[in-house]
């Protein structure tokens, strides 16, 4: 019996062994590794605190004078069956390209842009499609 005993505890060790757990709380976005596979130093998913959603909103160069925190966005997509609504928390330091390209072969491709934060206000609909690509107004005349 003692014999039994000892091989259930190491069984319960090996067990608990293999167990992995999160170092926080969230949301797991994409599983990276499957049972089976070696999880050496890689990510075996990919995780998010989804109940503070952001969107990050690209705001040419000559309008961003008229962008300042604390004003409301309206953040819309196709793939939303509702406007999401969010307030503009931080805006960026530098001016970069855009980063999405125009369907329109006539556009300008290499505008200059500056990085806009919004948070959203909390809505499942945010945490269901993370880097979803949207359009975002934000109302300039709410300062």
């Amino acid at each position: 019996i003692e014999s039994l005993r000892a091989q259930l505890a190491l069984a319960a060790t090996r067990v608990e062994r293999c167990l992995i757990r999160a170092p926080m709380s969230g949301q797991i976005l994409k599983i990276l590794t499957r049972p089976g596979e070696v999880a050496n130093k890689h990510p075996i998913v990919q995780m998010g605190n989804t109940k503070h959603m952001y969107t990050v909103a690209e705001v040419y160069e000559t309008d961003i004078g008229l962008v300042h925190v604390g004003q409301q966005a309206r953040v819309m997509s196709p793939a939303l069956p509702q406007a999401l609504h969010g307030t503009v928390e931080l805006i960026g330091k530098t001016i970069t390209k855009n980063a999405l390209l125009d369907i329109d072969p006539a556009a300008a491709v290499d505008r200059r842009v500056v990085e806009v934060k919004i948070r959203l206000e909390p809505n499942d609909l945010a945490a269901q499609l993370v880097n979803l690509q949207v359009d975002v107004a934000i109302d300039v005349n709410d300062r």
